[in-house]
């Protein structure tokens, strides 16, 4: 999924939050970038300029998406299968990720300095932030008893200057305001490394769809291709 498919994607999933808040609205299609998007609404005919931005770190994303540097192995694997139907017990990747109480936070301050551009591209009655991650989900106590405070108070702090930041999970498609500069919080959450653990993804190999396979055994075990590993440039 290219860039302007995936943000036409997490768009399409706050629709519902938007609505809540906004109303009946069109898409501006003309609208491609100072921000990403923007809705009119349909009552007064105003703009909402719209960011959308992932909060996920680059390397967990290039990592987990590189396909290259997978490529060679699942073909050996597909190979083994069809040969003799031996299967790795190992994952291809394997990357924990934390969520630390400032991951939402850290993944839109970089904005704050886009902010004085859109606003003078354009007569926005607000911009707004649709902040999305593929592993942290929204919904649960931990987001909202947790994530969504600390998020609230950090972007409260430095005086975010966006409108709104709405969080879209891309796994649960779910939603949530976890910013709202006309409710500013102002008393910090407490911290709790207990709740910052965070997921483990996984690149599973390939493996037989006949035989009753303990795909945990298999998860503990260490990847194909561990954390930093990057693919090889092809000699010219």
């Amino acid at each position: 999924m290219g860039k302007i498919e995936k943000e036409a994607y997490i768009l399409s999933l706050a629709k519902p939050l938007l609505l809540e808040l906004y109303g009946e609205y069109t898409i501006v299609t003309e609208q491609k970038d100072k921000p990403d998007a923007a809705i009119e609404i349909k009552n007064d005919g105003t703009i909402i300029g719209i960011e959308i931005t992932s909060v996920d770190k680059e390397e967990h994303h290039k990592y987990l998406n590189d396909e290259k540097i997978t490529s060679e192995i699942e073909l050996q694997q597909i190979k083994n299968l069809l040969e003799d139907g031996s299967y790795s017990n190992k994952p291809i990747k394997r990357l924990p990720i934390s969520f630390p109480f400032d991951y939402i936070f850290e993944g839109v301050i970089k904005k704050s300095q886009k902010y004085q551009s859109y606003a003078d591209f354009r007569n926005y009655e607000e911009i707004l932030i649709l902040a999305f991650s593929s592993h942290l989900n929204a919904g649960g106590s931990v987001f909202n008893e947790y994530h969504k405070p600390w998020t609230n108070f950090l972007l409260s702090e430095e005086g975010f200057p966006f409108d709104k930041v709405i969080f879209v999970s891309d796994n649960t498609r779910k939603t949530a305001i976890v910013y709202n500069k006309a409710s500013p919080l102002r008393v910090s959450p407490l911290s709790d490394s207990a709740t910052e653990a965070g997921v483990t993804a996984f690149k599973t190999s390939i493996l037989p769809s006949n035989e009753i396979i303990n795909i945990n055994s298999i998860f503990s075990n260490e990847p194909h291709v561990p954390p930093g590993v990057k693919s090889k440039k092809k000699r010219k």
